[in-house]
């Protein structure tokens, strides 16, 4: 496969996580990497901002240029966990932890997934 071959059926935006089939549609994400996809679509979405959904969403990178003080880390923790749980198939969540580093905020929770186990999410946002 050629360079050109290989740069066109990637995303450039989403580095490199969409690839084309043979027919030329994109690969569906399935099974865990599906619900992956889905809480960190939740993460991203600024809560308000899907006119159908108003309660969906977080708005992470909200927080990105603002002052992360235990009480606002605190917040926002619980605010991941309420949305995590929104999630048809996630159980339980067991942790959320929320820190920064510079620009960088880093994610880790852990939860139940129905018919799955347990699954840990560690984003860098």
């Amino acid at each position: 496969m050629s360079e050109i071959d290989k740069s066109y059926k990637i995303d450039k935006l989403h580095d490199k996580d969409y690839y084309a089939t043979a027919s030329g549609d994109f690969v569906q994400v399935s099974g865990i990497d599906n619900v992956k996809q889905r809480l960190m679509h939740r993460l991203m979405t600024r809560k308000g901002s899907l006119i159908h959904r108003p309660d969906f969403g977080v708005g992470i990178k909200d927080y990105k240029n603002a002052p992360l003080t235990l009480s606002v880390q605190q917040s926002l923790a619980l605010r991941i966990k309420q949305q995590m749980l929104l999630d048809p198939v996630v159980t339980e969540v067991t942790r959320v932890s929320v820190k920064k580093d510079g620009d960088s905020i880093f994610i880790t929770a852990s939860m139940t997934i129905e018919g799955h186990g347990t699954l840990l999410i560690e984003e860098e946002v």
